[in-house]
């Protein structure tokens, strides 16, 4: 994933795209990858609700890291 947000920042220009914006763009996909194949884990039981019903919660994909 790094390899890609050097490419992408490497073949933007600022003034089109941001690197923040970039970094935002990598994280959704990344967080609708781990939502459609293993899920996401949430940090407490029953989240809280905005004034629209939506869950306003803190959420985390599990992953496993190898020993190098």
């Amino acid at each position: 994933m790094i390899c890609l947000y050097q490419g992408v920042i490497g073949e933007t220009m600022r003034k089109d795209v941001q690197r923040d914006d970039v970094l935002d763009a990598l994280v959704g996909c990344l967080t609708g990858i781990a939502m459609a194949t293993d899920g996401l884990r949430q940090l407490i039981g029953t989240p809280a609700r905005d004034g629209k019903g939506l869950p306003m919660e803190m959420v985390y994909r599990k992953i496993a890291i190898a020993p190098p």
